[in-house]
């Protein structure tokens, strides 16, 4: 097999590089599939990115005549076999990225990530050239439980060609733990509403009497960073207000947006979401194969990835009850561990990229 030509697949659509999108291209690479990536750059990481994985990797330049060039001189010199697209960046760019794949005969196979979700709240324009292309792509693979409600509500879903394809990640050695107690508890996500992150401020205070010495690291600002906010900055704002009113200044910190993660969860006795949607968040994949128990909200799919009481607590979306299960984990040191090394098996047996690209090399040649 490493004798044959490889096929190229490209990447397109994308608004940033973060090693999370060469999961499933450095899989693929054993079935044969390279994957060239032509990436937009909001978050100021994709360079990085495109330097640490060594990636066939362009960022896409802004001005829009030259981006469509250089792209076309991309497909007449590598000629991929399929598109992978997201629906990210620009309506206009993703329509030409649609006519190039047809005429160079690309199959087209869109990723539905969160940008799904606010479908009926995009403008027009995008909402148009979105539902022309979930409705003539060649494959369309949802990674979220709720996509397929919308295609539904919609029109435009099509079983034949529409697939459940959850988010996978790589499973690597354990990050070298702290040898003193654990006294962390970790968030790590951009900082969007509907992950509700008031409420681990909120536990943070009922606990903070009684455990001083606990600490919650807030990881994922952009207020920094004016290229790349996936949240709106008043909902920051509000963060740091609530964290500053109570006093708690001194044991919440807030950490900007990174890609390099894994330094976070080197001390985590908890990783927690208490988000409106749970599934499938990789960065709660990647917290639980590094044996940190996660808390998550009591949402749809919850259920799928951690297992009340064995991996981790679903909790309601309170501050009460996410407070009670900090608690019970920062005092029960065997609890903590078991649940650790249950949440590593979990993700090794059913969130294992290695396991899925077989599958995803097949969607590839037959799409």
């Amino acid at each position: 097999m490493s004798q044959q030509i490889k096929s190229i697949i490209f990447q397109l659509g994308n608004d940033q590089l973060t090693p999370k999108a060469t999961y499933y291209p450095n899989e693929l690479k054993k079935f044969n599939f390279s994957t060239f990536y032509f990436s937009e750059d909001r978050s100021g990481q994709s360079a990085d990115t495109i330097e640490k994985e060594n990636l066939d990797a362009v960022i896409a330049p802004k001005n829009l005549i030259n981006r469509w060039y250089k792209l076309f001189v991309y497909f007449i010199q590598k000629r991929p076999v399929s598109v992978e697209l997201y629906l990210s960046q620009r309506p206009w760019h993703l329509f030409y990225y649609y006519l190039l794949a047809r005429i160079f005969d690309a199959n087209i196979v869109i990723w539905c990530r969160g940008e799904l979700r606010n479908y009926n709240i995009h403008h027009p324009l995008r909402r148009f050239v979105n539902r022309f292309l979930l409705k003539y792509a060649d494959k369309i693979l949802l990674r979220e439980l709720y996509m397929k409600d919308i295609l539904l509500e919609e029109k435009i879903y099509r079983p034949e060609h529409t697939l459940f394809f959850p988010n996978a990640i790589p499973i690597s050695d354990i990050s070298i733990k702290s040898k003193n107690r654990p006294k962390k508890v970790l968030f790590l996500n951009s900082f969007k509403g509907f992950r509700n992150i008031e409420l681990i401020i909120e536990a943070a205070e009922v606990l903070h009497k009684r455990y001083p010495d606990l600490r919650y690291d807030l990881v994922g600002s952009t207020l920094d960073n004016q290229g790349y906010s996936p949240s709106k900055k008043d909902y920051e704002l509000m963060l740091r207000n609530m964290v500053s009113d109570r006093n708690l200044d001194s044991v919440v910190r807030f950490y900007p947006f990174s890609s390099d993660r894994f330094k976070y969860f080197e001390d985590a006795l908890a990783f927690i979401l208490p988000a409106d949607i749970v599934f499938c968040n990789y960065t709660l994949l990647e917290a639980m194969s590094q044996k940190i128990p996660a808390i998550v909200a009591n949402t749809e799919g919850a259920n799928l990835i951690v297992d009340d009481g064995l991996t981790g607590f679903i909790v309601e979306r309170d501050a009460s009850s996410i407070a009670d299960a900090i608690e019970r984990l920062y005092l029960n040191e065997s609890l903590r561990e078991k649940m650790g090394c249950k949440s590593r098996e979990k993700i090794i047996k059913d969130y294992n990229v290695s396991s899925r690209a077989q599958i995803l090399a097949q969607i590839y040649r037959d799409a």
